[in-house]
């Protein structure tokens, strides 16, 4: 940044009154040109990175049209780096402008006004696999950094004069940061999977580095003397002190409470997008396909996994190809309820969730097997385990929210 920059940290007097001196504003320029310089830096070795991994799977492309369509997204992304590097850039430095930290996030966050049926297309499909994936990374990096970053914007909320970090649209956020990208990634004439290949890059080079960039940041700030007594959160160490049995049970409570404030439960974001699909698409569930007139009789949980056991026990033998396919539960699932009822009395009905469960795990592992990356005989390994994953988050649904979760690492 110079000084012919855009960005304003006094801001306009006549309009409104300043809450940064002339001294303040130079602390908040210097700590603005570190915090971009070093958001700049990540982004350029993720660009490095992406025309690596887009060579690469050009190499070990499976067709010709596959490795056309992975050379030309690597030439877009070539053509069009600088000017998303510096739209990025732009926006970061935006992020500590006067006005923008000043204005609460609610008004920044207003509603969308939903589309009409005309508009409807199969992009919202797109649409959505896209916020899934940036939801994913959000709540990823959230957990991550959530120490350092709740000292940042501490002392940023210090530094500009906030009443407090709820008031405020501090610099920084998780997903401005995000936003930031994907704005930026617009003008990339690139089809889904390429596009989501740019953003895994993104959270594997840019946001699953942050913890330096904040790191040398809240020390600048803390050079600055800005709250420079500001305490870190307690991480866990060995104690060199014996402890008593009513010490010992007092920190496993706080370390019990800190995990479950630090597992954030991302299921019912994602079951909000299934259902923006579903009201805009409109009945297309599961439990459409059992529209005979009678009597509705929703499906038990344990009836449901009885039902899964079953399909999982003949999915060996009609999967026994060296193909990975993604077993289509839906179908699978009307086979077995047809079976061994001639005259129907009632009509089945899977509860909401179950459905919204089936949809997830299906959409994870269709997208865990689009990488090409894998060869092909993990592939269908990995296929394999669709049935006992939809299972185990059947029964337990904090899959989606830790990630220490066991099937989660396996």
């Amino acid at each position: 940044m110079n000084k012919s920059s855009s960005v304003s940290f006094i801001g306009d007097r006549n309009s409104r009154p300043s809450r940064l001196d002339n001294a303040r504003s130079a602390e908040a320029l210097k700590i603005c040109n570190i915090v971009v310089r070093d958001m700049h830096a990540l982004l350029q070795g993720m660009f490095d990175g992406i025309d690596d991994s887009f060579f690469e799977l050009a190499n070990n492309a499976r067709n010709n049209n596959e490795q056309n369509r992975f050379f030309e997204a690597m030439r877009d992304i070539r053509i069009k780096r600088k000017n998303i590097e510096n739209d990025f850039k732009s926006s970061i430095e935006a992020q500590f402008s006067l006005e923008q930290v000043l204005t609460p996030s609610s008004k920044l966050n207003a509603p969308v006004e939903p589309k009409g049926f005309e508009s409807l297309s199969l992009v919202q499909n797109d649409d959505l696999e896209e916020e899934v994936a940036i939801s994913s990374m959000a709540t990823k990096a959230q957990a991550n950094f959530q120490g350092p970053l709740l000292q940042f914007h501490t002392r940023i909320c210090n530094l500009y004069g906030c009443e407090n970090n709820e008031d405020a649209n501090l610099p920084l956020g998780l997903k401005d940061v995000i936003e930031s990208f994907t704005s930026a990634c617009e003008v990339l004439e690139i089809e889904l999977k390429e596009r989501l290949i740019v953003f895994k890059q993104f959270d594997r080079y840019v946001l699953s580095n942050l913890g330096p960039v904040l790191d040398e940041a809240n020390k600048t700030l803390i050079r600055l003397g800005i709250m420079p007594s500001l305490k870190a959160p307690r991480t866990k160490q060995g104690s060199k002190t014996a402890s008593s049995p009513h010490d010992k049970s007092t920190h496993a409570s706080e370390d019990t409470t800190a995990k479950q404030q630090n597992t954030t439960n991302v299921l019912p974001q994602l079951q909000n997008l299934l259902a923006n699909i579903r009201n805009n698409l409109g009945p297309q569930a599961l439990s459409a396909d059992y529209n005979t007139g009678l009597p509705t009789q929703y499906v038990s949980t344990q009836d449901l996994i009885s039902l899964l056991s079953a399909i999982q026990d003949i999915a060996p033998s009609t999967n026994n190809s060296a193909d990975p396919k993604v077993i289509n539960i839906h179908q699978q699932l009307k086979a077995q309820l047809s079976q061994g009822s001639d005259q129907p009395t009632t009509q089945p009905k899977f509860k909401q969730i179950d459905e919204d469960l089936i949809n997830l795990v299906s959409m994870l592992f269709e997208f865990i097997l689009e990488d090409y990356n894998l060869a092909a005989p993990i592939q269908v390994l990995i296929s394999r385990l669709q049935i006992p994953i939809l299972k185990v988050v059947i029964k337990d649904n904090s899959f989606f929210s830790s990630s220490k979760h066991p099937a989660r690492k396996l």
